[in-house]
């Protein structure tokens, strides 16, 4: 999450769980025995389930994680010296163009791995 979260820096979670987080946002969510902080990009809700789709700025690949592993949103993100890198804003929303950007580079990744799992047949590729 490359320039908003820092090694040594500090984040400010809203803890509300999913409810209020929108698509751009950063939430910061269980996985495995640790808490990982991504990016919001698409809500889905199937018959009583609620699934997110979430994927960090730099990684090519995001996935679904359910609503209840949802810990929060990252509000403030500053650096180790204090400086604010990141600001979450009610009044200034992500565009909806970034949000598409966003995720159409998510699913392009996703079908190149895809793709190289149906030409090698399942096998790792030399």
């Amino acid at each position: 999450m490359m320039p908003y979260l820092r090694p040594g820096g500090h984040v400010r979670i809203e803890c509300d769980g999913a409810d209020r987080a929108r698509p751009g946002e950063i939430i910061v969510f269980h996985e495995a025995d640790r808490l990982v902080a991504h990016r919001l990009l698409v809500r889905l809700g199937l018959g009583r389930r609620r699934y997110l789709y979430q994927r960090g700025d730099a990684a090519g690949i995001g996935s679904w994680v359910r609503e209840h592993q949802v810990l929060g949103v990252v509000t403030v993100s500053t650096d180790a010296g204090g400086k604010v890198l990141y600001e979450r804003s009610r009044s200034d929303p992500v565009s909806r163009r970034h949000i598409a950007l966003l995720i159409a580079r998510a699913v392009q990744a996703h079908a190149r791995s895809i793709l190289g799992t149906l030409v090698t047949g399942g096998r790792e590729r030399r």
